[in-house]
């Protein structure tokens, strides 16, 4: 028995520190909550770009409505979360500013007005509006901005928080919508979408990455640093 249990702790430690010197080379696992706008405005250049470099590297990405990732990361169930500056951080963890963002009006790209440049919001009150559901920031300004226009817009009787739904309604239809800049960010460069530019322009809360104080893997560090180095090319 001596012998069996001396062959099992060296097979142990052999194991441990295989485990050791594969994190050591890069391997390992990196689990990310993101949400919709982190997703469209970050990770979708950060994620091919750091899975070349890292191939060994296995990336967990869950979408996360903006009231979850907190929960997941307390609950240690991903490593970091991509979100907004939040006014409030959970314990033991930080927050890095990688992205300033703004709202955008985006429209299909057969708007008559898609391109345009420095539009004013009493001109675009005049057209079909697919706005964001009540009690979000980007429907908070969309009424704000109309009633400081003294317009009552036209409005689309669709009342969605699915992006894929939005992107067909604003396809298909003369019709325009507020939202964050990263939000369509990946749908205008692929010109699915396109952007009129508004006067004044308005400021968002920025993309960042929220995570822990100590105790980041090797794994996750170097996927923050490829976030990072992402956010410096934009």
């Amino acid at each position: 028995l001596g012998g069996i249990a001396g062959g099992i702790a060296v097979k142990l430690a052999e194991g441990s520190e295989t485990i050791t010197a594969m994190k050591q080379a890069g391997s390992g696992t990196v689990r990310v909550a993101a949400i919709t706008s982190g997703i469209s405005g970050l990770l979708v250049r950060a994620v091919p770009a750091f899975t070349q470099q890292h191939p060994q590297v296995q990336v967990h990405v869950l979408e996360s409505p903006v009231d979850q990732w907190p929960l997941l990361l307390a609950a240690r169930e991903v490593d970091l979360a991509i979100c907004r500056e939040p006014e409030v951080l959970p314990a033991g963890h930080v927050f890095h500013r990688l992205l300033h963002d703004h709202f955008v009006v985006a429209c299909g790209p057969g708007h008559p007005l898609a391109g345009r440049e420095a539009v004013r919001w009493r001109r675009l009150a005049n057209e079909l509006w697919l706005p964001s559901p009540v009690g979000t920031t980007a429907r908070d300004q969309f009424d704000r901005l109309m009633a400081e226009a003294q317009v009552q817009p036209r409005i689309c009787q669709v009342v969605t928080r699915t992006p894929a739904l939005t992107w067909a309604l604003l396809r298909s239809r003369r019709m325009l919508t507020l939202v964050p800049r990263g939000v369509v960010r990946q749908l205008v460069e692929a010109e699915q979408l396109a952007l009129i530019g508004v006067e004044p322009t308005l400021r968002f809360r920025p993309l960042g990455v929220v995570l822990p104080e100590q105790g980041l893997s090797i794994a996750a560090s170097r996927f923050v640093a490829a976030l990072q180095a992402c956010a410096d090319a934009d």
